[in-house]
């Protein structure tokens, strides 16, 4: 079975950089980064619709992107003025 580094025209120095802990941490902290900017923005969407903002904050945070579809499944609609 041949892997992707295998193949002819493979520079092996770039293998070696995308496996490395760097790069791994680069890739967790992307993560992270964008769990925290769904959050960020469920927190502020559910305060415009007057739903308990703090809850779906936490909600968001420990879920991840299963919270974020859950909210934006139940969410209540934005009330007029």
């Amino acid at each position: 079975m041949l892997f992707f580094y295998d193949k002819p025209g493979f520079d092996e120095g770039l293998g070696t950089f995308l496996l490395t802990p760097f790069m791994m941490g680069v890739l967790v902290l992307i993560y992270f980064a964008i769990g925290v900017v769904l959050a960020l923005w469920v927190y502020s969407n559910a305060k415009k619709r007057n739903m308990k903002s703090r809850n779906w904050l936490i909600a968001t945070i420990f879920s991840g992107f299963i919270g974020f579809l859950v909210y934006l499944t139940i969410r209540d609609p934005i009330q007029q003025q």
